[in-house]
């Protein structure tokens, strides 16, 4: 998949886009593209700064570190941006 058919993740409230194939994550999609919307660390799920919402679309995620992330809040639609990949465009915010 290239840049043209990668998948649009839309960061709110900003509105800034960055693009996202479905073999990389979300925020190595971000680093990737260049932009720094998304506060994070140590980018493998440990710390826990890349906390996300996502608003709408769809995307999976490896395992949760469930000290950072609740089952709960899992099906609230929170992840880490590290350990998630969009399957479709995306609407996300860090605003939890």
């Amino acid at each position: 998949m290239n840049r043209e058919s990668a998948y649009s993740i839309t960061v709110l409230p900003s509105g800034l886009k960055f693009p996202a194939r479905p073999d990389q994550t979300l925020l190595g999609a971000m680093i990737e593209a260049g932009v720094s919307v998304l506060e994070h660390g140590c980018k493998k799920g440990n710390c826990g700064r890349c906390k996300i919402r996502v608003l709408s679309g769809e995307y999976r995620h490896e395992e949760l570190n469930s000290v950072h992330i609740s089952g709960i809040e899992e099906i609230d639609g929170i992840s880490l941006a590290c350990c998630s990949f969009a399957e479709g465009d995306l609407s996300i915010t860090q605003e939890l």
